[in-house]
């Protein structure tokens, strides 16, 4: 890997679209009567893999930004993420905020699905789910302080994947994303020997 140019967000985000278009074009199509359908490259893997990528590093800058972007597509979120169970009457889903209270999120919202599938996935909260003998998707959820489930959700990768392009594109172009790197940690720690 050649020495990123730019911000490192920006450009780790084209290279992981490259990524999986790359798989996506080379993985086998799935046929349950084929035998090679299960060959290597893994497609739905790959965009597993590259959720960390794409939720998780975005999330940590940029918050509320990642969720704008997710509000100009055009897909409705129960194409994406069923909510199977939440323990909240109004179906809003508890998380813990960064002080450790519960904070309860809006489950339908576009806005909050990073921080949604964020802590499922950091907390390695995710059981793959079959879809007609494939790997199709991923059952998710997130406990409480007691170890108490607080929700559990199914996301669909096909319905995911134009999503997960289309985060990736305006992270690459930085489309009003403030995603500069953060200053040398080295540095910092210089200025005060």
């Amino acid at each position: 890997m050649s020495y990123p140019i730019g911000s490192l967000l920006s450009v780790l985000a084209g290279r992981v679209q490259e990524n999986l278009k790359f798989v996506d074009c080379h993985a086998p199509k799935w046929d349950p009567n084929s035998p090679h359908s299960d060959d290597p490259p893994y497609a739905d893997t790959q965009l597993l893999i590259s959720l960390l990528g794409i939720l998780i590093f975005p999330h940590e800058r940029v918050p509320d930004a990642l969720g704008e972007l997710l509000n100009e597509f055009d897909v409705p979120l129960d194409a994406i993420i069923q909510v199977r169970y939440s323990s909240q009457v109004n179906g809003g889903i508890c998380l813990t905020d960064a002080d450790g209270l519960p904070e309860t999120i809006d489950a339908t919202s576009l806005k909050d699905l990073p921080r949604l599938l964020r802590n499922s996935i950091a907390h390695f909260n995710i059981r793959p789910i079959d879809v007609h003998g494939r790997f199709g998707g991923i059952r998710i959820w997130n406990r409480n302080r007691k170890g108490d489930i607080t929700f559990v959700a199914d996301m669909d990768f096909d319905a995911f994947r134009p999503l997960a392009h289309h985060i990736l594109r305006c992270l690459h172009d930085r489309e009003g994303l403030p995603l500069d790197d953060p200053p040398d940690p080295l540095k910092e720690v210089g200025r005060r020997l």
